[in-house]
């Protein structure tokens, strides 16, 4: 270690110069511990190619799933790490192409990480985290499909969970642009409502009127999902008003959907949407 011998190491941890940490991974005394120096460490300590995954690379890469409450480490079965405060997922496939970087901590590309993630939470979660990579740039759909394709055997959660939802997915629509909106479409898709288009824009001729959160086109229903954070202005509430009576006159009707609506009356927002989608379809 540095040059150091064991006796001398010993030495620096009895003054408090030094904290051990883990086996050959120690912490200047005075150095503020943090969540990412205790990351950097475990991946030190687990060995090499031992790189930050499933939760902890989640949070690196900030994206959702993410957790501080633990360190997650992904490394050859052969160095695996045995530290009681890492949670250490062994594996023979830890290829070049699913390693990079973020603020000087080796840790699972965000494609990786998704895939990493299908063994730990369940399919819901799993397509916001899709969603959310795509929105941001983190991967796209093709990424995830070689990813797949690469990675898939028996045994493995990420194969089926991330083929179901490419297969589910239309590979034209845009992602969404939130997380409750990924929710939105779940709670239609559970009640057995057909798909909306998401970000659709309403034109009437060469006049671009609005663009709504999710539509059905045919049917001149727009949904809209309200966010208390876009909302509480008076100049937004202004401006909303007047989307509001322009749609209106578009022979366009909308359904006001929110964070409570989602968590709590998910099934009277589906019936309305429900009823709306037959009386349009019944006056067509």
């Amino acid at each position: 270690m540095a040059g150091l011998t064991e006796r001398q190491i010993e030495r620096r941890i009895l003054d408090h110069r030094w904290s051990r940490l883990y086996r050959d991974v120690y912490r200047l005394h005075g150095a503020p511990p943090t969540w990412e120096g205790d990351l950097l460490a475990a991946c030190w300590a687990g060995g090499f190619r031992a790189v930050a995954s499933h939760r902890s690379a989640a949070e690196l890469h900030q994206m959702p799933g993410r957790s501080r409450d633990l360190i997650e480490l992904v490394c050859p079965r052969w160095r695996r790490s045995h530290e009681d405060a890492v949670v250490a997922h062994e594996t023979k496939r830890l290829d070049r192409v699913d390693i990079t970087v973020v603020a000087g901590i080796a840790a699972t590309t965000p494609v990786r990480t998704l895939f990493d993630l299908c063994s730990v939470y369940r399919h819901g979660m799993i397509e916001i985290i899709f969603e959310h990579g795509l929105r941001r740039g983190l991967f796209a759909e093709h990424d995830v499909t070689a990813t797949v394709k690469r990675l898939s055997r028996p045994g493995r959660a990420g194969g089926p969970a991330l083929r179901a939802l490419l297969a589910r997915r239309d590979p034209s629509r845009r992602p969404t642009e939130s997380e409750m909106e990924t929710v939105l479409l779940q709670v239609l898709r559970a009640a057995g409502l057909p798909a909306p288009v998401v970000q659709y824009e309403i034109w009437i001729g060469s006049e671009f009127v609005a663009r709504v959160d999710a539509a059905y086109p045919a049917e001149r229903i727009a949904i809209e999902y309200d966010s208390d954070e876009f909302h509480t202005a008076r100049t937004a509430t202004r401006r909303d008003r007047g989307r509001r009576h322009r749609l209106l006159a578009s022979g366009w009707i909308t359904v006001d959907v929110g964070p409570a609506e989602l968590r709590n009356r998910a099934a009277q927002v589906c019936t309305a949407i429900a009823n709306a989608l037959r009386d349009r379809r019944l006056a067509a």
